[in-house]
């Protein structure tokens, strides 16, 4: 078979057009970032402002600054803009993987792509593979997110399939190496988004598919594959750990100093308020009430699914135009209390 034959195997005609199906939804749905605009994030105009020092610096003096006075009483430039030496080739292949897309269509663009050769890893037929990647994709929350500015998370969350495609690729397909090799690749593009608490949750799913696939060779009695599969792995895992050193280094060192890492301080919590949350823990770090604070609750869980399962958005009722038909309809008088109230 050449060249042309193996293009044209239906197979890989279904691929090619899964690529033109998730890069046509992305550029349609964040067609105004083509032109040139770009989303009004919060948080990312924050971003702007307290890296606005680092980034005069480096480019007046061409030299990296470790420390700036932009934000709080000063701090580290770890978490807010580091340029490292050593990762301009994972740069360019991560490029290319999300075809030098604008932001927010590459974020998009990431998600359907990924789920979808997860989907592929589980030899899913390629139509599923599409409709679920497309699902995926869409997730309220995942939209949400590129809203407010979470970039690092959204860039997670969109190789973080590929993590465990590449674990599946390496223990159930054929050339193992390949699927190692793939791993590497893939862990690199997950720590380089620089969300390590999401690449942290993905873990346990990893180590809960590892555990799947020890039971197997078990059972078939190929537990030496396994270990020698599992060792390249981790190996494999390692160097995409080594890559990104500079960044996962300066993070563990600077957790040291913040709350996150414990204080002398105690703070006093008045139990008549129940807004207050303490923050830290004795025993060292954050207390688990604090760090849960902004997680999704049991209930909240729909919202993945459901827009608005629990409200919509944190803004008071009063002030959503929608709402002021239901307001009519309260009785007058909590009228002006309920309009006072978080949507949410």
């Amino acid at each position: 078979m050449n060249l042309k034959e193996k293009l044209l195997k239906p197979s890989n005609l279904w691929h090619v057009g899964a690529v033109a199906v998730f890069l046509l939804i992305a550029c349609i749905y964040f067609f105004p970032a083509l032109k040139g605009y770009t989303v009004d994030s919060s948080d990312v105009k924050n971003w702007v402002g307290t890296s606005q020092e680092i980034k005069d610096y480096r480019e007046n003096s061409g030299e990296q600054i470790l420390w700036t006075n932009s934000i709080f009483s000063g701090m580290p430039a770890t978490q807010i803009s580091m340029v490292y030496d050593g990762v301009q080739l994972p740069n360019f292949f991560r490029g290319v993987y999300t075809l030098w897309l604008p932001s927010p269509v590459s974020y998009l663009f990431a998600y359907f792509l990924s789920f979808y050769i997860m989907a592929l890893s589980f030899r899913i037929k390629p139509l599923l593979g599409i409709l679920g990647a497309i699902a995926y994709g869409f997730s309220s929350y995942f939209i949400v997110i590129i809203e407010v500015g979470h970039n690092t998370k959204a860039g997670a969350l969109g190789y973080a399939p590929l993590l465990i495609a590449g674990l599946i690729f390496a223990y159930r397909w054929k050339n193992w190496i390949l699927g190692v090799a793939l791993s590497s690749i893939f862990m690199c593009f997950e720590l380089m988004s620089n969300h390590v608490q999401i690449t942290y949750y993905f873990g346990f799913i990893l180590v809960g598919l590892g555990i799947v696939e020890f039971i197997r060779y078990m059972k078939q009695g190929q537990l030496a594959k396994f270990i020698k599969i599992t060792l390249c792995l981790l190996l494999a895992y390692g160097t995409a750990a080594v890559v990104n050193i500079g960044n996962l280094r300066g993070t563990v060192e600077y957790a040291k100093h913040t709350m996150r890492g414990g204080s002398e301080l105690t703070p006093v919590v008045d139990s008549t308020n129940q807004n207050v949350v303490q923050q830290t823990d004795p025993s060292g770090g954050l207390s688990t009430e604090y760090i849960t604070n902004w997680s999704y609750g049991k209930a909240e869980t729909f919202t993945l699914l459901v827009p608005n399962y629990k409200g919509g958005e944190t803004m008071v009722i009063g002030g959503a135009e929608e709402n002021q038909n239901h307001l009519k309809k309260a009785d007058g008088m909590y009228k002006g209390w309920v309009s006072e109230r978080s949507q949410y």
